[in-house]
């Protein structure tokens, strides 16, 4: 989604774990640090989805998380463009 705002907090040793929430669609991107410093991608799309949250220790449907979300209108805003794709590395 937003790489590059998150690409120079990648380094810091005690980010463990971030998320990325859409706001042109239901899909969060989440990433996790693993043991060697590696990061680990996991998306949830659409709103029949599941978000998965270990560190929290919830579970929440998109549904839940983009429940007053008009999509439609988010479209139509003046800087509504595309949104790149995420990455988990340093």
């Amino acid at each position: 989604m937003i790489a590059a705002k998150i690409q120079p907090l990648l380094p810091i040793p005690a980010l463990r774990e971030y998320l990325l929430l859409s706001q042109e669609e239901p899909k969060t991107e989440r990433c996790l640090r693993n043991g060697d410093g590696a990061w680990t991608l996991t998306e949830a799309t659409g709103l029949d989805s599941t978000l998965l949250l270990p560190a929290l220790g919830i579970e929440i449907a998109l549904r839940e998380v983009y429940d007053k979300v008009d999509f439609f209108r988010v479209a139509r805003l003046p800087n509504a463009g595309p949104v790149a794709g995420a990455m988990c590395r340093e």
